[in-house]
């Protein structure tokens, strides 16, 4: 019984690297060579500070994307939607918080939540 397990695992060592023989024979479908690769992956990582103000740069683009399909779909769902202004606010108003700040303040909703509708 030994000697199955021992083969047993034997092969499928031996099949584990078939398999990776085989990946090592994969070649791109297109005509890039590797010095190409290689300086794809270098400009792409070479000024990660620049990469990160485009990133902020894009953040801010879909804020503001966002914020405008909001509005549009509060005008679509609302009964006047001619009441509502075509902006609330700038994205650049909006600030990030923590998770503990954004904990406090939905504390701080639930709490007054009750209160709220009543008032209304």
């Amino acid at each position: 019984m030994a000697f199955i397990e021992a083969f047993s695992k034997n092969a499928d060592a031996a099949d584990n690297m078939k398999s990776e023989e085989k990946y090592k024979e994969i070649k791109p479908e297109t005509g890039i060579t590797e010095k190409e690769v290689k300086g794809f992956w270098n400009a792409l990582f070479s000024n990660m500070e620049h990469k990160e103000a485009s990133s902020e740069e894009i953040s801010e683009n879909k804020l503001e994307k966002v914020l405008e399909e909001y509005i549009e779909d509060l005008k679509d769902k609302t009964d006047v939607p001619d009441t509502l202004p075509d902006k609330f606010f700038e994205a650049s108003d909006l600030k990030k918080l923590s998770p503990e700040e954004n904990a406090a303040a939905r504390e701080e909703f639930c709490d007054r939540k009750e209160n709220l509708i009543q008032q209304w």
